[in-house]
């Protein structure tokens, strides 16, 4: 079940995994790529949890990520199914890295299938970067921050 592959992902096992969030990101399927080492996106990309919308709840892969957001964005995202674009993946650290370049995104991916040293490095900056600017978020709504 999507249950136990969630649980797999989040213990790692020793695999890098690296997650494509090309078009359209929703549900489940964000549930499984939010455990990734690395969640890139392309400018063309959009994310929502439309769960909501037919009286569900988002699954436990992306309620485990969303809480991560800064100000209860993410709680935000669950609770509405608010659809939000690339640029809002990137700032709220839903995704890692925006990439347009399909021959970096090749080559980063053979770079972490063949453990290549430098392939290894950029992963982890991309992940400080994206820590970082977390960390430093400033407010986005003087709303959410009352309401979460």
């Amino acid at each position: 079940t999507e249950y136990t592959v969630d649980s797999a992902f989040s213990k790692g096992h020793g695999y890098r995994m690296v997650s494509f969030l090309r078009g359209i990101t929703m549900g489940g399927g964000y549930g499984l790529s939010s455990q990734s080492d690395l969640k890139i996106a392309t400018p063309e990309s959009i994310f929502a949890m439309p769960e909501n919308k037919l009286g569900l709840f988002p699954d436990v892969g992306a309620v485990r990520s969303l809480v991560d957001c800064p100000d209860g964005f993410g709680k935000y995202l669950a609770l509405t199914g608010s659809v939000i674009d690339s640029k809002q993946m990137l700032q709220y650290g839903i995704a890692d890295v925006i990439m347009t370049d399909k021959e970096e995104v090749e080559q980063l991916t053979k770079g972490m299938n063949e453990a290549d040293p430098t392939i290894l490095n950029k992963l982890a900056i991309y992940r400080k970067v994206r820590e970082a600017k977390l960390q430093q978020h400033p407010a986005t709504n003087p709303l959410l921050k009352q309401i979460f």
